[in-house]
Parts: structure tokens; C-alpha cells; sequence
């Protein structure tokens, strides 16, 4: 990336200055990664939605300013309320109801990984996997009964906060043992999909990028 912003800066030589805005989502990590390109804390960061309330502008280098954003929420999204939850948009304790997001997070995460997190070996639904948290974690109501949304909060807390292990494969990769016909045949359709990347890489010059970039002139911040 670094590489990167310094070809900019020469493609923009005639500009005394370039601006880099980081928009997205809140809690993706724009103010992380600023934070790793100035290999220092410079922004404020913290694993809930909404910690950056104003713009920063940051000097990466001589010509080189980085802007972090607040999150952008997009209006006309096919999200629904618990994509927006485990996306990190909404604050867990604005949730009137969590548990009704909790059974996204099971979808999502192995049962290996969710057993090994909240020390449960096995649940029927949602629920009945909040009622063994929540009474393996002490969280009651008066009378015994378990509190189903505490144990929800703790649940999705763990989601925004990285504490439960979730990730997915980048496309063509198999998680399959390697050495079998399924994982070779996924190996090789990632390699040709690397080598189609690095093909259309290399059909991009220099003088290309330069004059799509007089084409489209930006103002200098």
C-alpha cells in the first residue's frame, strides 16, 4: 500500500499535495490502518462502532496526507438488522433484543470453535445455547431462570471484539486436507485465478496509469 500511495504522489507531481480519504463501514478498521502505515498510534481506536467522530488528517509523508472518516452507514443496502449487527454498525448495548442476533452468529461460526470459546458441548437452537451460557456464566434472573439477552450481549460483544474465531477463504481455496482430488482441483483453479490477476496487472502500464489519471484531475488538499 505504501508502494502504492508513493506512485501516486509521482503520477500527481504537479499537485503540492494529495489527500486519501478512508470511508467505509464503522469498526472495519480505517483508523487501524492508518495506525500500521505510521507504524504508531496517530488515531484513536477502539473494537466498538462510532469511536472516530470527526475527520483527522494525518501526514504519511512530505506530500502525502491521510484522512480517517467516521463510518458511513449506506441507506440502500439488502442488509438485514442482524447483518448490520455483526457488521459492527449498531452498538450492542442499543439492542433492545439481542438474542434475535445471536443465531446469526452460530450460523456462522464452527461448533468446534463456539465449544471451545463458552465451554458448551452441545445446544439445540439459539436459545437453548444462551440458557447454557448464561448459567454457566451466572447470568440469572430472579428465580433461577437464565437471562437469555445478558447472555446474548456477551455473545455478540465477543463477535464485534474478535474474540470468537471466524474467518472465510479467499476464492478457489478449499479447506480440505491437501493431497486429495477435491483440494488439488481447488489449489489449481486458485493458481489460475493468480495467474489471471497478475496477467491483467501486467497489461496496465505506467503511461496508462498516467494518463487516466490526467483524465480525471483531483484537486490538491
Amino acid at each position: 500500500l505504501l508502494s502504492l500511495l508513493r506512485q501516486l504522489a509521482r503520477l500527481r507531481s504537479d499537485k503540492q499535495a494529495i489527500s486519501i480519504g478512508f470511508i467505509g463501514y464503522p469498526n472495519v478498521g480505517k483508523s487501524s490502518v492508518i495506525n500500521a502505515l505510521r507504524t504508531k498510534k496517530v488515531c484513536k481506536t477502539a473494537p466498538v462502532p462510532g469511536e472516530t467522530k470527526v475527520w483527522q488528517y494525518i501526514t504519511l509523508m512530505k506530500r502525502i496526507f491521510l484522512i480517517d472518516c467516521p463510518g458511513v452507514v449506506y441507506r440502500r443496502t439488502n442488509d438485514s438488522e442482524s447483518d448490520a449487527v455483526l457488521k459492527g454498525v449498531v452498538r450492542v448495548e442499543g439492542l433492545e433484543d439481542a438474542t434475535q442476533h445471536v443465531q446469526a452468529v452460530l450460523d456462522r461460526i464452527k461448533p468446534e470453535y463456539l465449544r471451545r470459546a463458552y465451554k458448551l458441548q452441545a445446544w439445540e437452537d439459539h436459545e437453548d445455547f444462551l440458557a447454557q451460557l448464561a448459567r454457566s456464566t451466572g447470568k440469572l434472573l430472579k428465580g433461577g431462570d437464565p437471562d437469555l439477552n445478558t447472555a446474548a450481549r456477551i455473545v455478540l460483544y465477543d463477535w464485534q471484539r474478535g474474540k470468537i474465531p471466524f474467518y472465510t477463504l479467499p476464492p478457489g481455496y478449499s479447506e480440505l486436507p491437501p493431497g486429495t482430488a477435491d483440494a488439488a482441483a481447488a489449489d489449481g483453479a486458485a493458481a489460475a485465478a493468480q495467474q489471471q490477476q497478475r496477467m491483467f496487472a501486467e497489461a496496465v502500464t505506467e503511461d496508462d496509469a498516467a494518463a487516466e489519471a490526467g483524465a480525471r484531475p483531483e484537486q490538491a488538499a
